[in-house]
């Protein structure tokens, strides 16, 4: 669908479609509705564009309805053609701002952005597979848990259960539920540097806290990272299997790779990078020691 339609009834798509939407108001105003047919259904709902511009955005603005047992993919085109028929790429970010809603689930795909801007309440999983899902300030997918492969989830707003897999990153300055990192997975909390809350979380062997500072003499949240957990904080490694703290120096100004400010090696620092209700292993600590080379 690529030209603006005024209609108020709704679409619907059924199971196994892909259904392309090529113009932000091309589904009017009513509601976008997965129905699921065979019981364990999948759909695709794909960004379309005839535009060969090289950087774009589709909006969504529709309230989404995902029926029970549906997985619906949300992946964008990577080339669009021009006045010649020739294939020119573009890439084509994806914002859905309605609300969404029902038992399925979402699984993101594509090296493109996905940003979700609504207070949705669907209880189905959601999976990003490629590129990056942003949950927005104030949006929320608290109802979901969230699996992280090989992507990268940034939670401004709030989320549920997340787990991050190897290769997949999670970060943001918003809340979630329970945190898991797993091996080759990675936590970076807030936006360069910034802080996160979790209900509970769980470090693995293998697994990476890529911590970032650009003051050292500023505080908690601003100057460094620090991850809030209101429950416990569980450590599953060892010395044979380490958590990994990668301290990150930036540049106070521009927040890019650099010296961070009021460093000096004679001094000794101690930051609380977490704090957490519990610890288990009770002997485990939240902080981080740097001292002069």
């Amino acid at each position: 669908m690529g030209q603006r339609l005024t209609f108020s009834g709704g679409t619907v798509v059924r199971t196994n479609a892909i259904f392309a939407v090529g113009h932000d108001q091309a589904l009017g105003t009513g509601n976008l509705v997965f129905t699921n047919t065979t019981g364990s259904g999948v759909a695709t709902l794909r960004a379309s564009t005839l535009s060969t511009a090289a950087s774009q955005l589709r909006t969504i603005t529709n309230n989404i309805q995902l029926a029970s047992g549906m997985n619906v993919t949300v992946d964008t085109v990577s080339s669009a053609q021009d006045a010649s028929g020739n294939s020119v790429s573009v890439n084509l970010d994806t914002t859905l701002s309605g609300a969404i809603s029902g038992g399925g689930g979402l699984t993101k795909t594509n090296s493109n952005k996905l940003t979700l801007t609504g207070n949705n309440t669907y209880s189905g999983s959601t999976t990003v597979n490629a590129g990056t899902l942003e949950v927005a300030s104030g949006a929320s997918i608290g109802s979901s848990a969230t699996t992280v492969n090989s992507a990268t989830l940034t939670v401004n707003g709030t989320a549920g259960d997340v787990t991050v897999n190897s290769g997949g990153t999670v970060k943001g300055s918003g809340t979630v539920s329970a945190l898991s990192i797993a091996s080759g997975g990675t936590l970076a909390v807030g936006n360069s540097p910034g802080s996160m809350t979790a209900s509970s979380a769980t470090w693995n062997g293998g697994g990476t806290y890529a911590w970032e500072i650009n003051n050292f003499l500023g505080s908690a949240g601003s100057a460094y990272d620090f991850l809030n957990v209101t429950g416990n904080l569980t450590i599953n490694a060892s010395s044979g299997n380490k958590f990994i703290i990668d301290v990150i120096s930036l540049l106070a100004s521009n927040n890019t790779a650099g010296e961070a400010s009021n460093f000096n090696a004679n001094s000794n620092y101690s930051f609380a990078i977490a704090t957490a209700a519990g610890f288990f292993p009770p002997a485990r600590s939240s902080s981080l020691t740097t001292a002069p080379s």
